[in-house]
C-alpha cells in the first residue's frame, strides 16, 4: 500500500481536466507552480463571471429604457480627454513625483532636473 502522500489523483484531475494540460506537462510541474497555475485559472475564471454579469446587468438596464441612447453615446475610444500638458506642467509633474518618492535633484546641462 502506497503513502497518502503519494496520491496525486486529485491534483492530476485538477491538472490535466481543469487546466488542460498534457499528462506529461502535469508530471514536469512542481506543485508550487501547479498551484500558481491553479489559482491564475481562478482568477481567471471570476473575471470572466464578472464580465458576464456585467454584460447581463447592463443588458436589463437598457431593456428598462424607455427610449435606446445612441450607440456611439455607450462605447468608449482610446482618446485621451481634456487638455494636453505642456512641457514645463509636464517636468513640474516628474518633479513632484521624484520628491515624492524620495528621488535627489540632479543637474543635467546646467539646469536643475
Amino acid at each position: 500500500m502506497k503513502p497518502d502522500w503519494l496520491d496525486f489523483s486529485a491534483e492530476f484531475a485538477i491538472g490535466v481536466g481543469e487546466l488542460q494540460l498534457k499528462p506529461e506537462e502535469f508530471w514536469q510541474l512542481t506543485y508550487a507552480e501547479l498551484l500558481t497555475l491553479a489559482d491564475g485559472r481562478i482568477k481567471s475564471q471570476k473575471r470572466k463571471m464578472n464580465e458576464m454579469l456585467f454584460l447581463a446587468w447592463h443588458i436589463e438596464a437598457l431593456a428598462r429604457q424607455k427610449k435606446l441612447p445612441a450607440l456611439s453615446s455607450l462605447l468608449k475610444d482610446d482618446k485621451t480627454t481634456g487638455k494636453q500638458q505642456s512641457d514645463e506642467e509636464m517636468m513640474n509633474m516628474a518633479k513632484l513625483l521624484n520628491a515624492a518618492f524620495g528621488g535627489e535633484v540632479i543637474e543635467v546641462y546646467g539646469d536643475t532636473q
